[in-house]
């Protein structure tokens, strides 16, 4: 037995190279985020366009034309500048590059106009939309008064027109006129155009295979030198997620499953004191990380670092003997770690998925009731949710998920078998049996349905 706890045990300076690793695997996640941002910064000089447009909503969908029938081939984003080649015969829809080079239609109530032409020569959208010119070309304001050649009004000394000749009526360039529906530097009232930045997941029936293992080096034929259980749980969860823009989003998620109990058998030795039992089980996850990555085509590619809090809960034994409440081969175990991962995205129009992976770093472990000992650990988690939107608000999904939590025991702890501590006559003359070594993990495997709100 303790030459199996020794091949499976984490030495120190493992956990320290996994811990360099850990944040070594950090770093190169985030490089994708550094790099947009390098390309953000070389691009400013397309924002300068004389046709460029501002995205106004959290996200625009970029369609391959002008309805939403038509496939979705990009997502713009709030503040990206776009720029206008043309609008459908109604004006609600815009032609628009994108500064990657794709080419599709946008809604025009997602955008405005930033007028650039007024910030390269401020006297030219003036002189198209605003002024007109009598017969003998000078520059005239609606009420038939002549304007100098400056670039506003009040240069040079105003002139009548001549007599018997009515001011032209000002004709504006329709080139410069923004869409229909779409206000010049202000959003338009009702906007609902574009991707909807929060997303809310309900998941009202999931199941979760829930295990503990518990192996130690105790000599005596102790329930701790070996004990596992498996319990299937009903699991109900939450999840909240923002969308930031098209390189950061937030997600909070928090999960429970309950409703079965474990059989603890008799203990071995002493099933007089320790008879079979069942025990109530739980697993509470509750998380938040921060991802950040860049678009690629349609997929999203990222990754992100958070935290999470992890609870595999056992019901309380209580026994006939005093000495003997509280104690249970299966604790309840609680960890906080720190989350460091990848992320990768597809949007295809309605459909969605969304595949992610990466590592727990266990900050803090607790037991309950009695604590186990010094300790290390390490642990990994993977979820793949394929997702279908019915409307721009609505849609339901599959979800699949696991996680692995690990700890190496390395001393003798307050947990022990007590009930070496009674002699046949159950009278307290004797020792607890402890272990010099051990190992715990805690170990999840959920699916199910979830309901999907955007908005």
């Amino acid at each position: 037995m303790l030459s199996s706890l020794s091949a499976h045990r984490v030495t120190p300076p493992t956990l320290h190279r996994r811990a360099r690793g850990l944040l070594f695997v950090a770093s190169l996640l985030m490089t994708p985020l550094l790099i947009h941002l390098a390309r953000s910064a070389s691009s400013c000089a397309y924002a300068q366009a004389p046709n460029a447009w501002e995205v106004i909503v959290n996200s625009a969908d970029v369609y391959a034309g002008p309805s939403k029938a038509y496939s979705v081939r990009g997502r713009a984003y709030l503040g990206q500048k776009l720029q206008v080649v043309g609008s459908s015969p109604r004006q609600d829809w815009l032609q628009v590059i994108t500064p990657d080079g794709k080419k599709g239609w946008v809604l025009a109530e997602s955008l405005r106009n930033l007028r650039r032409d007024v910030n390269q020569d401020p006297g030219r959208f003036r002189r198209q939309t605003e002024y007109q010119y009598d017969a003998q070309g000078r520059r005239i304001t609606p009420t038939g008064q002549a304007v100098g050649s400056g670039q506003g009004f009040g240069r040079g000394p105003a002139q009548p027109t001549p007599q018997g000749q009515p001011a032209p009526q000002m004709q504006p360039n329709p080139q410069m006129q923004p869409a229909q529906g779409v206000a010049m530097g202000l959003p338009p009232q009702g906007m609902s155009a574009g991707r909807r930045a929060l997303a809310i997941r309900v998941i009202p029936a999931g199941l979760s295979l829930t295990s503990r293992r518990f192996t130690s080096d105790v000599k005596l034929l102790s329930p701790l030198a070996q004990i596992e259980s498996e319990s299937l749980l009903y699991q109900y969860g939450l999840e909240v997620g923002y969308e930031v823009n098209q390189n950061l989003s937030i997600q909070l998620k928090g999960s429970d499953a309950r409703g079965a109990k474990v059989t603890l058998p008799a203990h071995p030795e002493r099933p007089e004191f320790v008879p079979a039992s069942q025990v109530s089980t739980s697993m509470t996850v509750a998380g938040l990380s921060v991802q950040g990555g860049v678009p690629v085509g349609k997929l999203w590619v990222g990754g992100g670092l958070g935290a999470q809090y992890m609870l595999h809960a056992f019901k309380e034994l209580v026994f006939a003997l005093p000495d003997l409440t509280g104690f249970t081969p299966l604790q309840s175990h609680s960890y906080l770690s720190a989350t460091a991962g990848a992320s990768v995205k597809l949007n295809l129009n309605t459909f969605d998925m969304a595949i992610n992976g990466g590592v727990l770093l266990p900050l803090s472990m607790s037991a309950d009731p009695y604590e186990l000992g010094p300790w290390e650990g390490l642990g990994y988690y993977g979820d793949l949710s394929l997702g279908l939107m019915f409307t721009d608000q609505l849609g339901a999904g599959l979800y699949l998920s696991a996680q692995y939590m690990g700890v190496d025991i390395s001393a003798t702890g307050a947990y022990s078998d007590r009930t070496y501590i009674y002699n046949d006559q159950a009278q307290n003359t004797g020792s607890p049996e402890t272990y010099n070594r051990a190992s715990s993990s805690d170990v999840s495997v959920n699916g199910g349905l979830y309901l999907q709100i955007k908005l």
